[in-house]
């Protein structure tokens, strides 16, 4: 059995296994410009990932994973590293490695022949399909209808099977309680549920989240159509990204006195990060500066 995987270090990473295969940008605690990780401790990532998303299919096999960084391929042979980093995913791959009953080596492989995976880690879809066109229609733990549960009349438990936030891909249920406001997380997905039913059918299996063309919708199409959005209402989309939405939502939760942990909670960060995400205006600071006079 094989294994591909890449890594791109301003991109993200990829995985490709027996047609099914998984991509992502990278997590915020990595990809943030303050923190530098080696190329053999990126490259290692989508290996890690797998073993958890497909250790289960490998029980009792041989699995040779397929690298084109010389240095991950030398430490995964070793099962060792001077680094602490990587030895914290050496651990990890270890440990699915006793859990599913599964052996591993690795194997260095010219990049030019890594095609797949180096797509994959570019998120470069399109070209993807081109090159793996019998590949499965969509990609490991993409939310499908079926990860949408509704509970009593006043709450929504969405699965969400991955996010820059979970980088080993655990999942985690988000809660989406009805509000009763404009603004209202519930009202609004069941709403859209509704929409989709008429565009069409849904079978459990299905994406949950589908464009006009009745496509999986992906992270590149959804940020063009809020930058027209944005566009249309007069606002400049060029300030506007993906990230825009955990800035705005980390900044609209401080102005909120919100508590420190709900917000860390709400947007499902493990660590104190969420604090670089919260814009401070020149009003909050002058009203902190008249707070701080009248003690």
């Amino acid at each position: 059995m094989e294994l591909f995987t890449d890594a791109s270090s301003t991109k993200g990473f990829g995985g490709y296994f027996k047609g099914e295969w998984f991509y992502s940008s990278w997590p915020s605690n990595i990809a943030y410009p303050d923190k530098t990780f080696s190329m053999a401790f990126l490259e290692l990532y989508p290996i890690v990932v797998s073993a958890i998303l497909w250790g289960s299919q490998w029980t009792t096999k041989r699995i040779l994973f397929w690298c084109d960084n010389e240095a991950t391929v030398a430490i995964v042979k070793k099962g060792r590293s001077k680094c602490l980093q990587i030895m914290k995913l050496m651990r990890k791959l270890t440990w699915c490695a006793c859990k599913y009953n599964f052996h591993f080596s690795a194997k260095h492989v010219p990049g030019y022949q890594n095609d797949i995976s180096d797509a994959l880690s570019r998120l470069q879809i399109d070209r993807f399909r081109k090159l793996a066109p019998s590949a499965a229609q969509h990609p490991m733990k993409c939310p499908s209808s079926s990860d949408m549960f509704v509970f009593h009349s006043d709450l929504v438990v969405l699965k969400l099977k991955q996010s820059k936030t979970d980088p080993f891909r655990k999942g985690i249920n988000i809660q989406l309680h009805k509000l009763g406001q404009l603004i209202c997380p519930y009202t609004i997905l069941l709403e859209y549920i509704q929409i989709r039913k008429e565009l069409s059918p849904t079978n459990q299996t299905d994406p949950l989240f589908i464009t006009i063309d009745k496509k999986p919708l992906e992270r590149q199409y959804f940020i063009t159509c809020i930058k027209k959005v944005l566009d249309i209402c007069g606002f400049n989309s060029s300030h506007y990204n993906g990230h825009s939405f955990r800035i705005g939502a980390a900044t609209s939760a401080g102005k909120a006195k919100i508590e420190d942990h709900l917000i860390k909670t709400l947007g499902r960060w493990t660590s104190d990060s969420y604090i670089r995400y919260i814009r401070v205006t020149p009003a909050s600071i002058k009203t902190a500066q008249s707070r701080l006079g009248r003690i």
